[in-house]
């Protein structure tokens, strides 16, 4: 049995998870976000640019299938600005490690991109992948 297997406290202080830092691939990547009830995230997509077989495409996101290569979700910007009555300040992101909600616009400028379609594109990939565990 190994005798230090818990992080003492003393060392690490009362938040001890800081020091597990995410740093790889997707750290600046919303893990998610809040929105209405009855509403996801898949709801606020205008199209899908996707890569299907040699051709790149722009589909609806009910036409993306198994095989496409998401490349990116285009916002339907009409449909948010009308849930949330344009109020910039309303949208919520989760951050990767989970400590900190984030509007659209505060992410964009911490992180020089839009986590809203980061993260619809991340539900798209998902939404075609289906149930299971994926590697890549």
């Amino acid at each position: 049995m190994v005798e230090n297997d818990t992080i003492p406290t003393t060392e690490a202080g009362e938040d001890w998870l800081k020091c597990l830092e995410f740093a790889g691939r997707g750290a600046k990547d919303p893990t998610g976000g809040s929105l209405p009830q009855g509403w996801h995230v898949l709801d606020l997509i205008a199209t899908v640019k996707v890569k299907r077989g040699k051709k790149i495409k722009e589909v609806d996101v009910d036409e993306v299938k198994k095989g496409d290569l998401v490349i990116k979700a285009i916002m339907d910007e009409t449909v948010i600005g009308d849930l949330y009555d344009s109020d910039p300040d309303a949208i919520l992101l989760s951050d990767a490690k989970g400590r900190q909600e984030w509007t659209r616009l505060a992410w964009y400028k911490a992180f020089g991109r839009d986590g809203m379609r980061t993260w619809a594109t991340s539900a798209v990939s998902r939404k075609i992948a289906g149930p299971g565990v994926h590697v890549g």
